[in-house]
């Protein structure tokens, strides 16, 4: 695809975060795909894989793999003004300034998860603020993201099983199926990966291997994020939820921010957190206590309608 002569030129933001081990704007002229609120998402001109897309948000969205964060939001409100002047999908944007004179403060960050020892306590006042938040809900059956959460157990277990029948099974029931840009089944798959990174690297490594073939199922924004998890890589948002499995006082804030991400998509990848942390603790302790809910409280309920 040939550099379009009219493409808008971006500033050099002052401050940036970009993952390591990356330098998403070395292509110079991105292919315009989408832009929200507090997010840009680029393709490099000639882009035919995932780990071509670049995520620019903001710091309340937080970095996402692969991504640049811009802290300052007046910096990332104009490059959004700019990315609108050009047509989605055919117009480009040129970050080669951004090469030439990259900006004065950058930092790396590390979006490999760390270890987590999980927090049974934890794990399940998880459970049941997710379980409250799907009850608060109101769902098109049509756009239901339930049949798909609920599978997030089941997968952690076949990874942890060594089972690749039931994780081959699975895996073709959640790849690309669900609601959203990013559909939900992708989203629970890659909480799955997240807990299974952080706690389990010979069950992530055995899920893991069964995910390239699959990519060519889902949209592209979701081929990257998958790409992502199965390299250890995730977003920031994830990284919060993961860290709830073993601090409760982090859990109410973890679940209302959860509702935040996009229409579903924090919740889904919450869910595939979740049940993964119960797979692995119930295979540990079959009869724990946390493995069955406790009675939902009321108070929470009301506050949160």
């Amino acid at each position: 695809m040939a550099v379009d002569d009219e493409a808008v030129v971006a500033e050099v933001p002052r401050r940036a975060r970009i993952s390591s081990s990356t330098q998403p704007w070395a292509a110079g002229v991105f292919r315009v795909v989408h832009v929200g609120q507090s997010s840009l998402i680029l393709a490099a001109l000639g882009a035919d894989s995932a780990s071509d897309l670049v995520a620019i948000t903001s710091q309340q969205r937080g970095l996402v793999p692969g991504g640049v964060c811009l802290p300052d939001d007046a910096e990332l409100a104009r490059l959004l003004d700019m990315a609108r002047r050009v047509a989605p999908g055919v117009g480009t944007l040129d970050l080669r300034r951004w090469v030439q004179s990259p900006p004065p403060e950058i930092v790396e960050v590390d979006l490999r998860l760390p270890r987590v020892r999980l927090g049974p306590r934890a794990v399940a006042e998880l459970r049941v603020r997710l379980v409250a938040a799907d009850r608060l809900s109101a769902v098109d059956p049509l756009m239901d993201p339930r049949p798909q959460r609920a599978l997030a157990e089941p997968l952690a277990h076949a990874a942890l099983a060594g089972d690749d029948e039931a994780l081959c099974g699975l895996l073709l029931r959640l790849v690309g199926s669900g609601p959203g840009a990013t559909p939900a089944g992708d989203d629970v798959v890659v909480g799955v990966l997240a807990t299974l990174s952080a706690t389990r690297s010979d069950a992530h490594a055995r899920l893991s291997r069964h995910l390239p073939a699959l990519l060519s199922r889902t949209t592209v924004a979701s081929r990257h994020d998958l790409a992502a998890a199965v390299d250890g890589c995730y977003a920031e948002h994830v990284h919060r939820t993961v860290a709830a499995l073993a601090d409760v006082r982090l859990v109410p804030a973890t679940v209302e921010r959860a509702r935040t991400w996009g229409a579903t998509s924090g919740l889904d990848q919450a869910a595939g957190v979740t049940g993964s942390a119960i797979a692995i603790l119930r295979a540990h302790a079959p009869t724990a206590p946390l493995l069955v809910p406790r009675p939902l409280d009321r108070n929470f309920l009301r506050r949160s309608a």
